[in-house]
């Protein structure tokens, strides 16, 4: 059998083709009596504190009926109805008829609980004129059961109120035992062992709040690693720089969710405790009910911040924590190690910035959920705006697709030293949109990853010290050679620098000869970022061997002649100089 309510709106639409002010009609197989009345303007004011009872659930024009749920010391009791009357009806600063009908009754049990008789019973009659069932208690009207009432848990008038009795005698006798002194003395002892959980706990997670925030960081590595690169070069010293960074950058991450998380639990321990409190007593369990129904949009709306804010901070932590794991990998090559590593923290810092733009959007959506906006056409709304704001930012989607392309072939990545066209420097930043460098002199560049077309990476997989060495032309090349060979293998067996130099030197031989001198080329293989220690190095030692042996360094030469054909050796770097005879 389908649901009586639609019989009965039903029913409702075509009252006025009724032939009196009162008919009795029978909906579905239940038979149940239904007296339809115009009510009287004075029907829908209080009289003497009664809503009267009697009127019946329709208000003439109303064809739709409220429900609310009426309480006794915060516990929810049942169910009832009462006619939608538009404010303009009833009048303006009216409170509806299904507040004023939950009021009265309310009103009506809390004053026979304060009164406090030996017992309180619960009894039904049937009112002649409506034939509908009266509650009572000890002799007081209480409510009517209305056929609304008993539609809404699909039984008939008398039925219902015979249950409706029973219920209610058991919570009228759980309300008088509520109120006997043993029972609010255990209830208070209950309160003060949740009092001292609350200050144990709080002073708990102060404590450890203070902990936390007085302990430094881990910075032995990265003293360690400053100095090496201190002792190795600046450049070094920036990629060590940004790695050192990131290490410290997730152990803050960590540090400040817990931090969050033992501030959220001193909140929700505080909050949970008091509310618990609350509900220990029958004169407070009622704060409990103006909490859960006045608060309940603000509760919600800040509990979805803070659960948003919370998701980010864990997303970063178990960012950080499964790209760490990739970068602890003991069985890739170094060179390969390396790489992956700053290919890691690449796209990681992107991970990072994609899960907030997430993860903050979809809060966005259930804030809006909560405060009962229709979320389907509001996205058709979006989608629509989204695709006229793609045609007017075209370079936006340009970059983020060029962006995305170089994280997927690796072109670079954070930690990288890069060169793209007029402008090189340090890969500090890097996301889907922009590239941000840092130059030999501090500058920041940003660049838009549409503006990267053709990239120098100076530091992926391995670099090359490429190294041009002038010696004069008086020095004997073979010797010259052999010195050079001799320095670039101390340098590849030196154990301090055996691991920046990834092969053996190759000394490709006299390369050039110009009026500066001969020109030597070699060739040194590195780990990415270390050519220009290896090179400063490897200068730095060729210099002294080539004192100790006697073999100058080139110096550009010329011929100064004279208008009598005489001519003078020089070694200063003129250009274009004749002299006349006078002037000798």
């Amino acid at each position: 059998m389908s649901h009586p309510l639609p019989l009965l709106r039903a029913v409702m639409r075509c009252r006025h083709f009724l032939p009196g002010p009162a008919s009795l009609m029978l909906v579905g197989s239940m038979a149940t009596p239904i007296m339809l009345a115009a009510p009287t303007p004075e029907a829908v004011q209080p009289q003497g504190g009664n809503i009267v009872e009697r009127l019946l659930p329709f208000a003439n024009g109303s064809e739709d009926i409220a429900t609310g749920m009426v309480h006794l010391d915060g516990y929810r009791l049942v169910s009832i109805t009462a006619p939608v009357i538009q404010s303009e009806n009833r009048g303006s600063g009216t409170p509806s008829p299904i507040k004023q009908r939950i009021s009265i009754v309310e009103d009506r049990l809390q004053s026979l609980v304060k009164e406090n008789p030996e017992t309180l019973t619960v009894t039904q009659q049937i009112d002649a004129a409506t034939q509908l069932p009266v509650l009572y208690v000890n002799g007081q009207e209480l409510m009517t059961v209305t056929n609304q009432d008993a539609l809404l848990y699909s039984s008939d008038p008398d039925q219902w109120a015979t249950e409706l009795a029973t219920l209610l005698q058991q919570a009228l006798q759980r309300a008088q035992q509520e109120r006997q002194a043993d029972y609010l003395r255990q209830q208070a002892r209950w309160a003060a062992g949740i009092g001292f959980v609350m200050l144990g706990g709080v002073l708990l997670m102060t404590w450890r709040q203070r902990y936390l925030k007085t302990q430094p960081f881990d910075t032995a590595t990265t003293s360690s690693a400053a100095e090496e690169a201190t002792e190795a070069g600046q450049t070094k010293d920036a990629a060590l720089t940004i790695k050192d960074g990131k290490q410290l950058q997730h152990r803050r991450n960590t540090r400040r969710l817990k931090l969050l998380l033992l501030q959220l639990g001193k909140f929700a321990l505080v909050a949970g405790g008091s509310f618990r409190i609350l509900g220990l007593f029958p004169q407070t369990r009622w704060l409990q009910v103006m909490v859960l129904i006045g608060a309940r949009v603000p509760l919600r709306l800040l509990g979805i911040v803070l659960l948003t804010y919370l998701l980010i901070r864990v997303s970063f932590v178990l960012i950080d924590r499964l790209f760490a794991a990739f970068r602890q990998q003991p069985f890739l090559p170094s060179i390969r190690s390396q790489r992956s590593t700053l290919r890691i923290t690449t796209v990681a810092r992107v991970l990072r910035g994609v899960s907030v733009v997430i993860l903050t959007g979809i809060g966005a959506l259930g804030m809006l959920a909560v405060l009962g906006i229709d979320l389907v056409p509001l996205l058709a709304g979006v989608s629509v705006i989204g695709l006229a704001v793609s045609f007017a930012s075209q370079s936006l989607i340009k970059d983020t697709i060029n962006g995305f392309f170089i994280l997927l072939e690796d072109q670079y990545g954070v930690g990288d030293i890069i060169v793209v066209g007029a402008v090189s420097g340090l890969v500090e930043h890097m996301n889907l949109r922009i590239t941000q460098l840092r130059d030999s002199e501090g500058r920041l560049i940003t660049v838009p990853n549409s503006m990267v077309d053709i990239v120098q990476n100076l530091s992926k997989d391995w670099s090359r010290v490429d190294l041009f060495i002038d010696v004069a032309y008086s020095a004997d090349p073979e010797q010259a050679l052999a010195v050079v060979k001799q320095v670039a293998a101390d340098l590849y067996c030196d154990r301090n620098w055996s691991q920046e130099i990834l092969e053996p030197p190759d000394v490709l031989g006299i390369e050039n000869l110009t009026h500066t001198g001969m020109t030597i080329r070699t060739w040194i293989k590195t780990v990415p970022l270390s050519q220009w220690n290896v090179s400063r190095e490897f200068r730095r030692r060729l210099k002294l061997q080539l004192d100790a042996a006697n073999i100058a360094i080139g110096i550009p030469q010329q011929r100064i002649t004279t208008e009598n054909g005489a001519s003078y050796p020089t070694q200063r770097i003129d250009s274009g100089i004749t002299l006349n005879k006078s002037e000798e």
